[in-house]
C-alpha cells in the first residue's frame, strides 16, 4: 500500500533496452570504426533467455544520430 507507482513499475518491468551509441568523429579523419555490435547481440539474447523483453539499438548501423535517439520510444 505504501509502494510509489514507479517502484510497482520496476519490480514488474521485464523490458529493457540496449544502446550502441552513435560514433563521434572527425571530418577529416580517413576512416570510421566499423566493427558488428557482437557484445549487445551476446547481452540481448541471455537476457531474452531469461525473460526479458530486448530492444537493441544500434546508432552507428540504424545510421541514428543522437537527437534521433532522443525521440525513439519502445511502441
Amino acid at each position: 500500500m505504501g509502494e510509489s507507482k514507479f517502484s510497482f513499475l520496476a519490480m514488474n518491468s521485464k523490458v529493457v533496452t540496449l544502446l550502441r551509441p552513435p560514433i563521434i568523429y572527425s571530418e577529416s579523419s580517413f576512416s570510421i570504426p566499423v566493427t558488428p555490435p557482437i557484445a549487445l547481440a551476446y547481452l540481448a539474447a541471455v537476457l531474452e533467455k531469461k525473460g526479458y523483453q530486448v530492444d537493441a539499438i544500434d546508432a552507428v548501423g540504424e545510421d541514428i544520430n543522437h537527437i534521433e535517439l532522443k525521440s525513439r520510444r519502445r511502441k
